[in-house]
């Protein structure tokens, strides 16, 4: 849901009045993004599970990332932008922000639960504000920080000792 066009979609028009994160979606909105992701992501699990039997598929959502403005090297306007072109409040887009990637680790989990060969990373609140570099990426400790949140499940899948 980063960017003008996917976020844009997602978003109503102008949430100027709007105090709370759920007012500011669209009718139907995220739970048709979700669905859509979740869905997709059956498909190539079990296109896995078809083509090569016992291979477990891990999935994130991702952490809270911090809607600054502050792009990678020119690219960006993932967070901070389709929500100011929204109209949405700077106070409640952190909101926002956290509430898609709540919902959408819940239907990771989901998905999980209905995938024998699907294992959620959750990476949920790993990470300080400081340890974001711009709007989705980390800086160099804060990859660190969560690839200590896979370690464990690539144990229990045995993809490492």
């Amino acid at each position: 849901f980063a960017g003008p066009d996917d976020m844009g979609s997602i978003l109503n028009p102008d949430c100027s009045a709007f105090s709370r994160p759920a007012e500011c979606y669209r009718p139907e909105q995220p739970d048709k993004l979700m669905a859509r992701a979740v869905s997709n992501l059956a498909e190539v699990a079990g296109l896995v599970a078809d083509k090569l039997p016992g291979i477990p598929v891990l999935i994130h959502g991702y952490d809270y990332a911090s809607p600054c403005g502050k792009d990678f090297y020119g690219l960006g306007q993932w967070l901070q932008y389709p929500m100011d072109t929204a109209k949405i409040n700077r106070g409640i887009q952190q909101g926002v922000v956290n509430d898609l990637l709540d919902s959408f680790a819940e239907i990771l989990n989901e998905a999980a639960k209905d995938g024998k060969n699907i294992h959620t990373v959750n990476c949920l609140g790993t990470l300080k504000s400081e340890e974001w570099a711009n709007e989705l990426h980390p800086i160099r400790s804060g990859f660190t920080k969560l690839a200590r949140k896979w370690a464990p499940v690539l144990q229990a899948t045995r993809l490492i000792p």
